[in-house]
């Protein structure tokens, strides 16, 4: 497979997880379920440093994106409104703002202070909007605050995932790891 048609596929496959992720018959936990057991296997079968250099730490860093992979399919099955979570998920920058240092290594700018305020009046924003339940979205509200949590968890496994690179651990690992603990959770 060329560079440009695995590009192609991704960007397919990530544009079209949230409408798959609603008008799917299974229920959230099931959804879930699938959807890291087929990861799993694919980064296990893709990435060969995925079935070594396991440690405490990629387990760990596994359970931040379990977290955030079992909110994000809960967070679509409440709420209809893909676009409020991708933006939610955007804002998991403001939460690595309570770490000492950004991810990257770097100390923060008032470039970075004012885009995390930004972003925060943003997110308040969402919070703090109603939507009318319906069909496709019975529960906005727990959809909102899922996907505000779903952020803070994938800050926590961003900030995760450069800490094992930083140390020279795999990330795949970790990523087998999280879809592992989400593949076996239940409601």
């Amino acid at each position: 497979m060329s560079p440009r048609s695995k590009i192609i596929t991704a960007a397919i496959l990530f544009s079209s997880g949230g409408a798959a992720i609603k008008f799917c018959g299974f229920g959230a936990w099931q959804l879930a379920a699938c959807r890291a057991a087929l990861a799993m296997l694919t980064i296990l079968a893709l990435l060969p440093e995925s079935r070594r250099g396991w440690s405490w730490r990629t387990v760990v860093v596994g359970f931040a994106y379990a977290a955030t992979t079992l909110l994000y399919v809960q967070a679509n099955k409440t709420h209809d409104g893909c676009q409020r979570h991708l933006f939610l998920q955007s804002t998991s920058r403001c939460s690595s703002c309570f770490s000492r240092r950004l991810p990257a290594g770097r100390a923060r700018t008032r470039r970075d202070i004012g885009q995390m305020a930004v972003m925060g009046v943003g997110l308040g924003c969402f919070l703090l909007g109603h939507d009318r339940p319906s069909a496709t979205a019975p529960n906005p509200v727990l959809g909102n605050v899922l996907a505000a949590i779903c952020a803070v968890t994938w800050a926590f496994t961003v900030m995760g995932y450069r800490w094992l690179a930083a140390r020279g651990q795999s990330v795949a690992a970790a990523a087998v790891s999280g879809n592992l603990t989400a593949g076996t959770s239940r409601s």
